[in-house]
């Protein structure tokens, strides 16, 4: 396994596979150093323990005689044979399906899924199917399969590029199918992938982080006990011209200092607590 191949297929939107960023490699070496990871790898392409009886075959021979299912056959029995990947995407189709999603449209995405999986041996590269199902699965991250709508394309994105790509709007029109999800409904065990601040906070934080978001001030001071911020203190100064309805307007909870020079005010500091 050295690593992934460059991607080969023509892509409408070329902003989105261009979010990759210091995790993506980050990921990339752990798995290149991982015999937990390259075994996982090696396991999601194996077709000697895994069968699927979820999907009825009617709708499974509908489906390939439509062009989107991916699989081998046992010469002697006939039947169907899914390593890990294409039951992924199988469960994947039928999620869409449920959906409502097209099946012609469905074809068309089917490409981006498997994309570079057959040159998967070729000096050892790992497609971007084994890395990603691998970042959910072993890794436990958030991992997402995002079909583009407009441009009949989809991308797999990790947490943080697909939150880059909402926040520069490279997106457009999208489904977004949850890839942990998915795997849980496969697998035994369920695990829970890890999200960036994904821990409660109280409703005294939610209350100060409004505030200093969207407050106007030049300091910020805030007082904690043990791990609970108590309160938080956010300053302003003013000349001595300005009126006490003028800088305490929009604010409840404040007190206003005033600074004299020889009898004359000169500076006024309003400080709202939160």
């Amino acid at each position: 396994m050295e690593s992934l191949p460059p991607s080969g297929l023509m892509r409408k939107n070329v902003h989105v596979r261009a979010l990759l960023g210091d995790r993506f490699f980050i990921n990339l070496g752990t798995m290149l150093g991982s015999e937990p990871c390259k075994k996982f790898i090696n396991a999601l392409r194996s077709r000697d323990s895994f069968a699927q009886d979820l999907i009825s075959c009617r709708v499974i021979n509908h489906w390939e005689s439509q062009g989107l299912i991916e699989c081998e056959r046992n010469n002697n029995t006939g039947w169907r044979k899914f390593n890990l990947i294409e039951y992924t995407w199988l469960r994947l189709v039928q999620k869409l399906r449920d959906f409502g999603f097209p099946i012609n449209k469905i074809a068309e995405i089917k490409r981006f899924y498997f994309e570079k999986e057959k040159e998967k041996s070729e000096a050892g590269k790992i497609s971007y199917v084994s890395f990603y199902l691998t970042t959910a699965r072993l890794l436990q991250q958030p991992v997402f399969f995002v079909i583009l709508l407009n441009e009949n394309q989809a991308e797999f994105l990790d947490y943080h590029e697909f939150q880059a790509a909402i926040d520069l709007n490279v997106l457009g029109s999208y489904i977004c199918i949850n890839l942990n999800d998915l795997l849980n409904t496969i697998f035994i065990k369920k695990l829970e992938p890890t999200y960036p601040l994904s821990r409660p906070i109280s409703l005294n934080m939610h209350n100060a982080l409004d505030v200093l978001e969207s407050a106007d001030y030049d300091t910020a001071t805030i007082y904690k006990k043990g791990k609970n911020i108590q309160k938080v203190e956010l300053d302003k100064h003013f000349d001595g011209s300005e009126s006490d309805e003028t800088i305490s307007e929009e604010y409840q909870n404040i007190d206003i200092i005033k600074k004299r020079r020889k009898g004359e005010l000169v500076m006024k500091k309003r400080i709202i607590k939160v």
